[in-house]
């Protein structure tokens, strides 16, 4: 009988074979758990750092500080959570799959190659893209702005319609629609984080009783905004004289808008302020 058939071989064949394995099979069990572990750990990191912005962004109401989010914000969120859930659940099991071929010996420089090739390709061909997503994951997980929101950005000024990873839609008051990528935006106002406060100055005639101007005006203001709090977050109230001629002087009125109703709000208080100047004196009577 030939020699690789005695026993001796198959008993040193037959050895190497589960010493081998046993070898391999204890490092693939160890990947296995460390890819768990890293992984459960990852994800409880992600859901963490959004159940904060969660927290953060729907803290007790108050002046200057945010309500709670509604239903589409909270939505959004979980969105992205769970986005960012499979990113980072891909991304580890790719490096897992290269990990377990190079404990059996299988050479990966090829699979590396490839996915480096094809990584740098789809990077070139979609530098735009991945620029407006990248933009847009900041601006959601940041809270920049919401859906909702008055905001203006570059010529666009208006209310927040969609905010979506790549682009964001504004709608201004006069019903346009703006569609910004999320990559072009560079700087953004928003007006809906605080009361807005605006400033409005009115000539008057010379009139002796400044006290009397300031009441007057203080009365209407308090009456407007009980008529229309849809516009206005406080009453319009005297600030006082900003300046003065022999013609006569000028008053500042002050007063907090919401931040989608200014120009409205202006309006609405340059008619009943007038009607309350004429009635007062302090406006000549119009002609009939």
């Amino acid at each position: 009988m030939m020699r690789w058939l005695d026993a001796d071989t198959w008993h040193r064949m037959w050895a190497n074979a589960i010493q081998a394995m046993a070898g391999i099979g204890l490092r693939l069990v160890l990947i296995c758990i460390a890819y768990w572990l890293a992984r459960q750990a990852l994800l409880r990191v992600v859901d963490g750092a959004m159940t904060r912005l969660q927290t953060r962004s729907a803290g007790p109401p108050g002046k200057g500080a945010p309500g709670p989010m509604s239903s589409e914000r909270i939505g959004r969120l979980r969105t992205m959570q769970t986005m960012v859930k499979s990113l980072v659940g891909y991304a580890l099991f790719f490096v897992f799959v290269l990990t377990v071929l190079q404990t059996l010996e299988v050479n990966i420089t090829g699979i590396l190659t490839t996915a480096g090739v094809a990584g740098v390709a789809a990077g070139l061909g979609a530098q735009k893209l991945v620029r407006d997503m990248i933009s847009g994951f900041f601006i959601v997980s940041e809270d920049h702005f919401a859906v909702g929101d008055f905001v203006t950005i570059g010529p666009a000024a208006g209310i927040v319609e969609e905010l979506s990873l790549r682009t964001t839609r504004v709608r201004d008051e006069y019903g346009r629609v703006w569609i910004v990528p999320n990559g072009d935006i560079g700087f953004v106002l928003n007006q809906s984080r605080g009361p807005v406060v605006s400033a409005m100055d009115i000539p008057v005639s010379s009139v002796h009783d400044v006290d009397g101007l300031m009441r007057c005006v203080n009365e209407m203001g308090a009456e407007l905004r009980d008529s229309r709090p849809d516009l206005f977050r406080s009453a319009p109230t005297f600030a006082g004289l900003v300046g003065f001629d022999a013609a006569g002087v000028t008053a500042r009125i002050t007063f907090e808008s919401m931040p989608h109703a200014q120009a409205e709000a202006q309006m609405a208080l340059h008619a009943r302020l007038r009607e309350s100047l004429i009635e007062a004196g302090y406006l000549p009577q119009p002609p009939a």
